[in-house]
């Protein structure tokens, strides 16, 4: 029987080519990190990637989460990635879009208004 990861939202960026790059500096500091959708193939899929109409949302095990974070804080501040994933308030912190459990991490009533 295999063990089953669970896999959080790190961050959304506005297009495939940004979030590799994170996926890049993951890699490189040893947390496995994916980006969501680059395998789709079907047509409608590629020509929406291609001129920029899909986000991406880069996944990273739950248990790597708090290390990622900061691997992105780190490509923010030396310039690598923009501050914001995709400029909508909370996108700093979007883990619970990813959450399947629903739990802690879900966005909750911090958020001013």
């Amino acid at each position: 029987m295999s063990k089953q990861v669970k896999t959080v939202v790190l961050d959304t960026f506005p297009n495939e080519f940004i979030a590799e790059v994170l996926v890049g500096f993951l890699k490189d500091e040893g947390i496995a990190a994916y980006v969501s959708g680059e395998n789709l193939q079907d047509p409608a899929a590629a020509s929406e990637r291609a001129i920029g109409n899909l986000t991406a949302q880069v996944y990273v095990e739950e248990s790597c989460l708090e290390e990622a974070r900061k691997v992105l804080a780190a490509a923010r501040a030396a310039g690598h990635l923009a501050s914001s994933g995709s400029g909508e308030p909370g996108d700093d912190d979007p883990v619970g879009e990813g959450d399947t459990a629903g739990g802690d991490d879900a966005a909750g009533g911090d958020d001013a208004d």
